[in-house]
Order: structure tokens, then sequence, then C-alpha cells
């Protein structure tokens, strides 16, 4: 995906860079919910099929920024559109300021509301 030239050689960013940060700041957002056992399984699985499925989280290089897409569960009592809003905030943010790459598309899918 991102690539810089330096005098010293070059530096790569994969999108499994991409979707660990996402994942991270998903994980720290208010109201959503975490993978559970169905999404850690999914993880785990991943890793042994060499396949990028982190909790719903699919990530499109394009140049030298991303096209990101993000299935989400939230609480109940949440409001999904502040939520959301300040998720794609986020996650535009800190992949910008962390790894140094525009992303130009951010979509999220809410997938459901649970109680709990």
């Amino acid at each position: 995906m991102s690539e810089e030239n330096q005098t010293l050689g070059r530096i790569e960013i994969s999108n499994d860079a991409v979707i660990d940060l996402v994942d991270i700041i998903i994980s720290t957002t208010y109201g959503a919910l975490d993978g559970s056992f169905k999404e850690n399984f999914k993880a785990l699985l991943s890793t042994r099929l060499n396949q990028s499925i982190k909790r719903g989280i699919k990530v499109i290089a394009e140049g030298s920024s991303v096209k990101i897409a993000i299935d989400l569960d939230l609480k109940e009592g949440v409001n999904p559109a502040q939520a959301i809003d300040s998720l794609k905030d986020r996650v535009a943010y800190e992949v910008h300021h962390y790894l140094n790459v525009e992303a130009n598309t951010i979509d999220v899918h809410l997938r459901s509301i649970k109680g709990g």
C-alpha cells in the first residue's frame, strides 16, 4: 500500500497494519461491542487461513490512500449516528496520525444493536 522512499530504504504499510489500528479504535469506542467469541473465532480462523477477517474490517489500498469498510455492533441505548460519526472521525485522524495514510473513504455498516 503506502510506500515512502527514504535515503536508506523504503517504508511499506500493509493493510493488516491498518486493520489492527482500526480494530483498536473500535475496541475503545463508546458503545461498540467487542468481538465476543464469534468474532475472536473468526480472527483465529483467519490467521490459520491467512486472511484478514477481523471484526468485519476491510481495507482496500488505493495508491497512497485507503478505503475502509467496517461492520459494527452497538450496545442498546447508544445513539448510532453519533457513535458512527465519532468512529469515522477517529479512524480518519488516527490512521493519518499513526500511519501517515489518508483514509479517503470510511464506510460503516451497522450490523446490530444488542441489549446488555
